[in-house]
């Protein structure tokens, strides 16, 4: 438990948390960070903690995907890890990707994200809610693509319930 709080901490005092930001990520958005490190794997690579080597589907540009958190690279791979594994209690199929392969996310972060894609940021944010991760702190909606000027594509789950924020490409 100590452990978990110095992490925590140490995430919170580096600007990574789970809050949205004006104008940058959602779910763990903050500074950008460096590239991984040490026996990370490559960036643009997804993949599964406990099958390591083994890479997870890559989402396609143009799909959605549910952010569910987000470890900036420099971190470590024991944090990153230990964010999957927490995420995991609720959404036991999550995935982590680098968001070094999408210029619509911001680089130098791991992202634990739902295994599959979504049609909009409202498909996204309704699979939270079904989870019970209902909150911008849990769950955010979130545009791949090859263009950076897609970041400010983010939809975040609604204090009434439903979703609020940019959730379709239209």
């Amino acid at each position: 438990v100590a452990a978990a709080a110095a992490v925590a901490g140490a995430l919170v005092a580096s600007g990574v948390y789970l809050a949205a930001q004006p104008g940058g990520d959602s779910v763990g958005g903050g500074p950008g960070a460096a590239s991984p490190t040490g026996d990370d794997p490559e960036p643009g690579s997804p993949t599964t903690p406990d099958a390591p080597g083994t890479p997870a589907p890559t989402p396609e540009a143009g799909t959605w995907i549910a952010q569910l958190a987000a470890v900036p690279s420099a971190a470590g791979r024991a944090a990153r890890d230990e964010r999957l594994a927490d995420v995991r209690r609720q959404v036991p199929e999550a995935v982590l990707l680098h968001t070094d392969a999408f210029a619509s996310l911001r680089p130098g972060h791991w992202v634990v994200h739902a295994a599959r894609p979504f049609g909009s940021g409202t498909e996204a944010v309704a699979f939270c809610a079904e989870r019970g991760r209902t909150t911008p702190r849990d769950c955010a909606g979130r545009y791949l693509s090859h263009s950076a000027g897609d970041r400010a594509l983010i939809c975040h789950p609604a204090p009434e319930g439903g979703a609020t924020g940019r959730c379709t490409t239209s």
